[in-house]
């Protein structure tokens, strides 16, 4: 047990999982067996945790709890790193203390920072700023890791027990020379012989700008990439992440048809989908058949990066923007039982083999649930789970440190130090996710078997399974511009839907209208 002391928690799920290998349990029963072992995991991870760290999140819950905390965390992440102006800086630093006050909860060493700006701000300007500055930081590094070269190989060194997947935040991409930049960290990152994983966004491939040639970039900038992974001595996985709805379909055509290159046969590789859009199903079933066909051929798999999704309040903004509606699912019950559905359909041993599964999830429950299916059919080569690296994890990651070993990966995203401001969105993100009560994580520090928490996500976990045959699994956004036409609002007024260009049938009717326009006469 190394250094901790022996744990009859561990020999009890380890006793549970050998019960049920090789054993197919009908879906009740697959319930009971991961509610149990769900109970197990809960109490060992709780075993795990050190005093030190179960204060220090204590800490951190109580400030993001209350809407005081989070308005000055939050805005203090947005405002330190704005502006190259000092002044500018400590006048908003200032401001935002000032607005909100000082909460009782606030760490000491917060309040004295507070007491500093605000008395020695005329004496010393810069030191102050950089002072609050390092502060932010040093709390981000707790999610986030740095790109810097000795930085990131002194955190992945430190990490080999566990494979750490890297995600490098980066600038938009508005135009050629942005995209030429992310491309270029990008391939800087794969040279590196310490880097084994690495998930890259589509977004930073392509322009936002013009949406006309931006396929054509990430087909060129991926098979840029692909070449890179296949020259290295040593095996990388690439993982790709489609950050938007309306680029999913054209990125996997893209994925497709780049990875059927022969000299690309014996790359690893990966595609991320997101159990909130109903046609991810649909999309994994899809890719499935592609990886049989290229295992057949080649003898190489491909991985499934399933996770429930991250960026829900940017599609209901672009769905709102262009009144289309909206491209995922409306409850949390649907997300959840369509990501089990996934996880039920990849584990199959006649996908498995060809398309390796990479569960992304914290959820204890879903966790519970996976292992009791791999245990069944023997799968361990074959399936890995992704948990975030966080403060919220730690004793979850401890716990499944213990039990699946090599079979944990840690997802860390990294920023260069010069760019710290742009992880301004993704650390915005994740105090949503912490405080968010339909999120799994927010409810970490209460759950514990028998507690209120813990009765309404059993609750939750067994609805979800319920959902898994009743949901739909046809997409949403499914425009039709004839239907549109012919509609009439009878004097209620309702804003014409953007032409959503995502859609094929758009693409080949613009192609058809550009390809038979008139010439103007000369």
């Amino acid at each position: 047990m190394g250094e901790k002391n022996y744990s009859h928690y561990l020999d009890q799920i380890s006793d549970l999982l050998t019960s049920v290998k090789s054993a197919p349990l009908d879906l009740d029963n697959k319930y009971q067996k991961s509610t149990r072992l769900a109970e197990l995991i809960s109490l060992l991870a709780t075993e795990e945790q050190t005093p030190t760290e179960r204060k220090s999140l204590d800490t951190l819950l109580k400030i993001l709890n209350t809407l005081q905390g989070r308005a000055i965390v939050s805005n203090l992440i947005d405002q330190s790193f704005r502006s190259k102006s000092l002044n500018k800086t400590l006048d908003q630093i200032l401001h935002i203390f000032t607005l909100y006050g000082l909460p009782e909860d606030f760490p000491k060493s917060f309040k004295f920072r507070f007491l500093a700006l605000k008395t020695l701000r005329p004496t010393f300007p810069k030191f102050l700023k950089t002072f609050t500055q390092k502060a932010i930081i040093k709390e981000s590094l707790n999610i986030l890791s740095f790109a810097d070269h000795i930085v990131l190989k002194k955190y992945l060194n430190e990490n080999k027990k566990n494979d750490s997947i890297i995600s490098l935040i980066q600038k938009p991409s508005f135009g050629k020379k942005t995209i030429a930049s992310n491309l270029k960290n990008i391939l800087s990152l794969i040279e590196k012989p310490y880097v084994k994983n690495i998930c890259i966004n589509v977004l930073d491939l392509i322009s936002k700008n013009c949406a006309c040639i931006a396929y054509d970039q990430l087909e060129e900038n991926l098979i840029k990439i692909y070449q890179k992974a296949t020259s290295q001595p040593k095996e990388k996985l690439i993982l790709l992440n489609v950050e938007n709805h309306k680029d999913l379909e054209a990125t996997i055509d893209i994925f497709e048809r780049v990875l059927s290159r022969e000299e690309f046969s014996k790359l690893k590789v990966g595609f991320t989908l997101d159990a909130y859009f109903p046609e991810s199903f649909e999309m994994q079933k899809r890719l499935t058949l592609f990886a049989k066909k290229r295992y057949e051929k080649y003898g190489t798999s491909i991985s499934i990066r399933v996770l429930k999704g991250f960026s829900l309040n940017e599609e209901h903004i672009i769905s709102s923007k262009n009144n289309w509606p909206s491209a995922t699912f409306t409850s949390k019950i649907e997300t959840d039982a369509n990501f089990k559905k996934m996880i039920l359909f990849g584990s199959k041993l006649e996908n498995i083999k060809a398309a390796n599964l990479l569960i992304v999830t914290s959820n204890i429950f879903d966790i519970s649930f996976s292992l009791i299916l791999i245990k069944e059919n023997s799968l361990e080569p074959y399936i890995y789970f992704e948990i975030a690296r966080a403060r919220s994890t730690t004793a979850i990651q401890k716990a499944l440190d213990k039990i699946i070993g090599k079979n944990l990966k840690v997802f860390c995203p990294i920023v260069f130090k010069k760019d710290f401001h742009l992880a301004g969105n993704f650390l915005l993100g994740k105090i949503n996710d912490a405080t968010n009560s339909q999120n799994f994580s927010s409810r970490l520090a209460t759950l514990f078997p028998g507690s209120k928490s813990w009765a309404e996500e059993l609750d939750h976990f067994q609805q979800s399974l319920k959902y898994i045959d009743q949901i739909s699994t046809l997409k949403k956004q499914n425009q039709d511009r004839n239907i549109l036409l012919q509609k009439t609002t009878d004097f209620v007024f309702e804003n014409e839907p953007i032409t959503d260009f995502s859609i094929k049938s758009k693409d080949r009717k613009s192609t058809r209208l550009n390809s038979s326009h008139i010439p103007l006469s000369r």
